[in-house]
């Protein structure tokens, strides 16, 4: 996205422009922060928000805060914030959920974004067997946020077999024993149990696809709380296979 900027003739611009990878495509939004230049502009992405802040104006240097949903500007009042100014330099810290300003001709730093913690969700190992098409797991982006629904897509499993989605609350160490686990001598091999097994959702998968939905508790006191999933499948008439593992941290944004 780009916002604002000077013209080949010093002139103050209010225009919101997108880039598709391919064409530039101006927006009109039904709001929009005054016209400037130099303004800091840094991308929320769980969030889906562009921010700004700053820049300089016909009216001089600005302290403003705005936010772009994808359909509008949305001015943000604030009760704390940084002083005015241009050249604004601003970052998204996706580790802890944070708009980072520094400098801006001022030798400081600031930081911006709603309190709490960030709910995420990735996946780590692979499925077996191996290949293209071995079993996997993913969220495809969605992530556990308190009160929320939470969906976990399986592919590539063994059609008109039981399956189960195994819960944990490590990747590390299970009964004693130190993951991942070699289950070889359980007639799967090449494949690994990752993850510990604190409880079970047996599944049935027809076609060798199945999602699985359920609500995040909406109890503060599960912020924070990581686990891991993963899921097991039989394989004809004997064998077991499974898919990669996921771990998740439940957060309320």
């Amino acid at each position: 996205m780009l916002f604002g900027g000077l013209s080949t003739a010093y002139v103050k611009q209010d225009a919101t422009w997108e880039w598709n990878g391919v064409d530039w495509t101006q927006r009109f939004p039904a709001h929009r922060p005054v016209a400037r230049y130099a303004a800091g502009m840094a991308y929320d992405a769980p969030r889906g928000r562009m921010v700004l802040f700053g820049g300089g104006a016909d009216v001089g240097l600005l302290a403003d805060t705005w936010e772009f949903d994808g359909q509008d500007w949305l001015p943000q009042i604030l009760s704390v914030e940084p002083s005015p100014r241009d050249y604004v330099a601003l970052a998204y810290d996706a580790a802890r959920a944070r708009i980072v300003l520094r400098g801006g001709r001022i030798a400081d730093t600031w930081e911006y974004g709603l309190p709490g913690t960030l709910a995420t969700y990735e996946t780590f190992g692979t499925g077996c067997p191996g290949g293209a098409d071995a079993p996997s797991l993913t969220a495809n982006g969605d992530r556990p946020i308190l009160g929320q629904p939470f969906t976990i897509t399986l592919q590539h499993l063994p059609p008109w077999q039981p399956t189960l989605l195994l819960f944990g609350l490590s990747n590390t160490n299970w009964l004693g024993m130190p993951l991942p686990l070699d289950l070889e001598p359980l007639g799967a091999p090449g494949c690994e149990l990752l993850v510990s097994v604190e409880a079970v959702r047996p599944l049935f998968s027809w076609l060798g696809q199945r999602s699985v939905s359920w609500s995040v508790p909406n109890q503060p006191a599960l912020i924070g709380v990581q686990f891991y999933n993963q899921a097991m499948a039989t394989s004809g008439w004997s064998g077991i296979v499974l898919t990669n593992g996921g771990h998740g941290r439940i957060g309320d944004l």
